[in-house]
């Protein structure tokens, strides 16, 4: 995927000084979940039929559940890195809400990150 970033699009006014996104987050973090479906439906062929548990589905903090795709997970997690470092962790903490995961996961189907499609994210994020 091609993707590029203008960081004047994104100035929050402050970088974060944390890169410690679980603490404040009630469920399991987002990127964990998401890791663990990636994990368990690429692992499809390798173990067993009868032992392989696939992991398809993430749960927000106000529990909503989603279902995904190893495909989809693959996108949200090359949309969500794209966003520059300085806001990233603001990006970490919208997609544990409802909202902030469907900003992303209505987009998981596209071809290639633009800044277009990381702008209207972040407006979707902070309307």
């Amino acid at each position: 995927m091609n993707y590029t970033t203008n960081l004047d699009l994104f100035d929050t006014g402050a970088i974060s000084d944390s890169l410690d996104y679980g603490p404040s987050f009630k469920g399991q973090p987002m990127w964990t979940q998401l890791g663990k479906i990636e994990d368990s439906q690429t692992l499809e062929g390798v173990i067993k039929p009868k032992k392989l548990r696939k992991v398809t589905t993430v749960v927000t903090d106000d529990d909503k559940k989603f279902v995904l795709s190893a495909k989809e997970v693959k996108t949200i997690k090359e949309i969500v890195l794209a966003f520059p470092v300085q806001v990233r962790s603001d990006v970490f903490r919208e997609i544990q809400s409802a909202k902030g995961l469907t900003s992303v996961v209505k987009r998981s189907k596209i071809e290639s990150v633009t800044d277009n499609v990381l702008i209207d994210i972040w407006k979707e994020m902070n309307a």
